[in-house]
């Protein structure tokens, strides 16, 4: 390991997560751009229907008419076909409904089951069709949709991007925060209890290059004191904190996964990493090696162990430890 590697995998997370955080904030601020005008309506609206506004509605989408409603005469049909007979059956879905705004008529879309009163809904173009069947009166260019509601005709895309916006703000905040010094990198910040945290990263690298290319197994160098990967993310565990070390090799979805599994104290689950055989091979290898105490052998025993009864687990981890350094 060379000197420097440590604190470049910390700078190297840091642009990363700057990349990720700052993508998650475009990508909200990009879906709320393109649902402005929804957003808009919906918190300003609706708004009360006039010439103007159905003339050129603009950035208004969603109006109001509380004046009188009279039957145009023009109902909505949809077809369904009945079964796999060559049959359709017609159903009467919607009603259109003129009132006068302003001396002219607008034409307003309610469902089957409308009763009568103000209605509020989306404004959109009349369809050229629905104008030829409603002439000769005078009508407007623009009309009111209240088949459905304005207000529930959300989309998912939208919903995420509002509840996330602020946190993805946030979080950008403080990954640009803690990269303006790498010590503040979660892996460098534990490095505490041993000292100086970038002193203490000269160190385990000073060891590491004093162990040479033993010390080096797949993505991992590892020491009799520590266990460290620096890409793709950095991971640095010291011994006293690890509870087992095991890889195992299982098939998912007909794939066959080869991967390293770190247990440390405190944590109720394993880190787990995949890589080739060849490197999970050497890992073992060398984990045998450095750390023979850590060594799991039986891995479902050991997970079912952990999962039901950790403290035991952990306290017998620590056991073994405590045996090899003595």
């Amino acid at each position: 390991m060379r000197p420097g590697t440590i604190r470049e995998a910390a700078r190297s997370d840091n642009r990363f997560m700057i990349g990720v955080s700052g993508l998650f904030l475009a990508a909200c601020i990009v879906v709320l751009a393109v649902h402005a005008r929804y957003i808009y309506n919906w918190v300003a609206g609706p708004f009360d229907a006039s010439a103007a506004l159905l003339t050129d509605p603009g950035f208004h989408r969603f109006a109001r008419v509380t004046g009188k409603l009279e039957h145009s005469g023009v109902v909505e049909e949809t077809s369904k076909r009945l079964g796999h007979v060559v049959e359709t059956s017609r159903e009467e879905t919607a009603e259109f409904f003129t009132a006068d705004v302003d001396g002219r008529q607008v034409i307003v879309k309610v469902p089957r089951d409308f009763a009568g009163g103000a209605v509020e809904g989306r404004v959109v173009e009349v369809p050229e069709r629905l104008r030829s069947l409603i002439q000769p009166a005078p009508i407007y260019p623009w009309m009111i949709d209240a088949e459905h509601s304005y207000r529930g005709d959300w989309n998912l895309p939208l919903v995420l991007a509002i509840l996330l916006v602020l946190p993805c703000a946030w979080w950008l905040r403080g990954t640009v925060r803690r990269a303006k010094s790498v010590d503040r990198h979660p892996q460098l910040a534990r490095l505490a209890s041993h000292g100086d945290p970038l002193e203490t990263a000269k160190r385990i690298e000073r060891e590491m290059s004093e162990l040479g290319d033993a010390a080096h197994a797949g993505p991992y160098w590892i020491s009799p004191s520590w266990f460290v990967r620096p890409k793709p993310l950095l991971a640095i565990s010291h011994a006293e904190d690890i509870a087992g070390i095991a890889t195992r090799t299982r098939t998912v979805k007909n794939v066959t996964k080869h991967e390293v599994m770190l247990w440390r104290f405190g944590s109720a689950s394993a880190d787990t990493d995949a890589m080739p055989q060849s490197d999970v091979a050497s890992v073992a290898r060398r984990v045998a090696a450095a750390m023979p105490w850590a060594v799991v052998a039986d891995v479902e025993s050991f997970e079912r162990r952990w999962r039901d009864d950790r403290a035991s687990e952990e306290a017998a981890a620590r056991t073994r430890y405590e045996a090899a350094k003595t």
